[in-house]
């Protein structure tokens, strides 16, 4: 498998999962000193580490490529993990960070599934597991594009499901709610986005349970997955009484607003 995002997060728990169940784990991701301690936690024998930049499709030949070579050219599942998240206003926010969050949480998929593509319809019962999220149901304002991004990725899933099933490849994604990580820990703006979220009513999952997910996608076939019970409960409302799920998601941002994001 490939997994970006490795080096810390979801990525790392979920490659440490695989790993422990004689998975060979790309560690891909921008952090090379992420990955390196990474690849000294798993071992040398249980991944290949790959400096990666999801942005920039020659990279991601060249990882595919280095990958292919380490192991005859088998590749069961690519995990595309790699996401960035900057709140705020659109209106005010950095052209730079709107087109970060564009350039990796989507463009970073679809370079993916291009570059890996060969390598996983060459492998028999080959499977894309791509993470959104659950803002990919209902926009949040102070987070309006990361929410598209995430939508667009749901929304790309569906139809590689589709487009893909004949190159022997499944397509499935996971909708997790918000994750503790160290995205939300060091900076003071990203300590305060943490408690402000928190102080909303967020509820937030451990990176282990997305890995868990993870694993269960490559198990039992489901195209959409939420993860935790705030997901559950906002692609219900999603999908019951879209009035309520987005009432839901307004106090949030409400909150956001109010801090200052």
């Amino acid at each position: 498998m490939v997994i970006t995002g490795a080096a810390s997060g979801i990525g790392a728990a979920t490659a440490k999962r695989f790993a422990a169940q004689g998975w060979l784990v790309g560690l891909a991701d921008v952090d090379e000193a992420g990955i390196a301690r990474q690849a000294d936690t798993l071992g040398p024998a249980r991944c290949v580490p790959l400096t990666l930049d999801v942005r920039h499709r020659d990279q991601w030949d060249r990882a595919m490529e280095e990958f292919g070579q380490q192991n005859g050219g088998r590749l069961d599942l690519l995990v595309n993990n790699a996401g960035v998240f900057t709140a705020g206003a659109l209106r005010d926010m950095d052209e730079n960070d709107v087109r970060r969050m564009v350039d990796v949480n989507l463009m970073g998929v679809i370079h993916g599934v291009r570059a890996a593509h060969s390598l996983l319809a060459a492998t028999k019962g080959a499977q894309i597991v791509n993470i959104a999220s659950f803002l990919a149901l209902s926009g949040a304002g102070r987070g309006a594009v990361y929410s598209a991004t995430k939508a667009a990725v749901r929304n790309l899933t569906e139809g590689l499901a589709h487009e893909l099933r004949y190159d022997g490849i499944r397509v499935s994604d996971l909708l997790p709610g918000f994750v503790s990580t160290g995205f939300f820990a060091g900076e003071d703006r990203r300590t305060k986005l943490g408690a402000t979220l928190a102080n909303a009513g967020v509820k937030f999952i451990d990176a282990d349970r997305v890995a868990a997910a993870v694993w269960d996608a490559t198990r039992r076939y489901r195209l959409h997955r939420t993860v935790g019970g705030q997901a559950t409960l906002l692609a219900a409302a999603a999908r019951l009484a879209p009035g309520r799920a987005h009432s839901a998601i307004r106090r949030i941002s409400k909150r956001l607003m109010k801090a200052g994001f």
